[in-house]
Parts: structure tokens; C-alpha cells; sequence
């Protein structure tokens, strides 16, 4: 199976999907997770101090952009096979490394999808992938922007 890239335009999951993604009126309203922080600069900042340093920081923060769509890649082919094993690693990592670049929405949307599979609900898993991808390129551009690009 050929997976999309989460980056274009439909956010890259609409061609190979089963089910109707959430979007926005789905789990962003019934949740409030536009209330959370797209990035949180105050977690970059903790991590700056973490890793003794801005250099290794940006280097953190830009290994996590480029490493995105790889990232969502594996965990969408992992929960459409219903690999458990694979499909937990992969949201774990996305949990964790989100977590750490104050990523908020998205780190939020990957413990939804943990939560999911341990429950092995791959429908739901499925459909909610939408909202990972949708977020995460959000996520991507915001750290691009406000981030990486204001340290060149």
C-alpha cells in the first residue's frame, strides 16, 4: 500500500482512509483541543536549558521536522495493518518527541490514538490519523517559522 504524504494539500490521509476524518467539528470541538498551544514556547525554552544550550536544541527541533512525515508514515501503516507492536512504538514516539518540542495538540492527539490502539479500535484509530496529520503539518510549519527559522 502506497501511503501519502501527511505534508500535502488534504493533509495526506483522505486518498488512503476508510473512514471520514474528524476534522475541526469531530474532535477539536467535542475536546477543546484548539485550546491547546499549537507549540509552547516555554517547553523550547525548558528545552534549551535541558540540553545546556540553543544549539542542541535546534538540532533536537529540526531532527523532529525532518523527520515528520517518516514518523506519520509508519504509524498510519502500522494502524492500517493493525500492527500493535509497530503501531504502539510509533505512537508512543510521536507522543513523547511532540511532548518534548511543545508540540501540545499534537501530543494530545498521539495519547487519543495510544488510547485507541491499546483498545485495538482500529476504525477509530484510523479516522483520528486525519487529525494527527492535519495537526502535526500544522505543528511542522509552526516550529519552522517560529523556531528554526528565527535562529538562521
Amino acid at each position: 500500500m502506497s501511503i501519502p504524504s501527511p505534508m500535502s494539500s488534504d493533509g495526506g490521509v483522505s486518498r488512503f482512509l476508510p473512514a471520514a476524518p474528524l476534522g475541526h467539528a469531530g474532535l477539536a470541538a467535542d475536546f477543546g483541543l484548539l485550546d491547546l498551544l499549537l507549540v509552547d514556547p516555554a517547553v523550547l525554552k525548558d528545552l534549551e536549558d535541558q540540553l545546556d544550550g540553543r544549539a542542541v536544541a535546534l538540532r533536537f527541533v529540526s531532527d523532529y521536522t525532518d523527520m515528520w512525515e517518516q514518523r506519520f508514515r509508519r504509524l498510519a501503516a502500522a494502524v492500517a495493518t493493525q500492527d500493535w507492536p509497530a503501531a504502539m512504538d510509533a505512537v508512543i514516539s510521536l507522543k513523547i518527541a511532540s511532548s518534548m518540542v511543545g508540540g501540545q495538540r499534537l501530543a494530545w492527539l498521539a495519547e487519543s490514538l495510544e488510547k485507541l490502539i491499546r483498545r485495538e479500535d482500529y476504525s477509530a484509530a484510523n479516522a483520528l490519523l486525519a487529525d494527527i496529520a492535519e495537526h502535526g503539518g500544522q505543528t511542522i510549519r509552526e516550529l519552522r517559522f517560529m523556531y528554526l527559522e528565527v535562529a538562521e
